[in-house]
């Protein structure tokens, strides 16, 4: 790998951009820099800017997507906290998968049901 000129910054350094006061704006930058800031800095200093475009690539594809129903709620439990998040839109993944998903759904409420009528039936 070649080495920094002086003022030049190696890509893996999330210090530099911390100095120039810019600030990432996308979430995926964010992740990035995240993971390479939480490296030992001649790990982080290994990565080209290939390797990090690369990174940024696949950032973008694992992050948490807007809902237009996003709520978060924070429960404390004696000294730990305990947290729900409830979110909702449209649908976007494939038919079949949602196909899958709408029989495991179907067979855990039949099983229910057959419980429930079960139960039912002993009493």
């Amino acid at each position: 790998m070649r080495h920094a000129q002086d003022g030049e910054t190696q890509p893996g350094d999330g210090r530099a951009l911390r100095r120039s006061g810019q600030r990432p704006t996308e979430p995926c930058e964010r992740l990035v820099l995240g993971l390479l800031a939480h490296m030992p800095l001649a790990e982080a200093q290994r990565f080209d800017a290939d390797h990090v475009a690369a990174l940024r690539a696949a950032a973008r594809h694992l992050q948490w997507g807007r809902h237009p129903l996003d709520l978060r709620l924070g429960l404390p439990l004696g000294s730990r906290r305990l947290y729900l998040t409830l979110v909702g839109g449209l649908e976007r993944r494939a038919l079949p998968r949602r196909q899958r998903a709408l029989l495991g759904v179907a067979a855990a409420l039949v099983a229910l049901l057959a419980i429930g009528l079960g139960w039912h039936g002993l009493g």
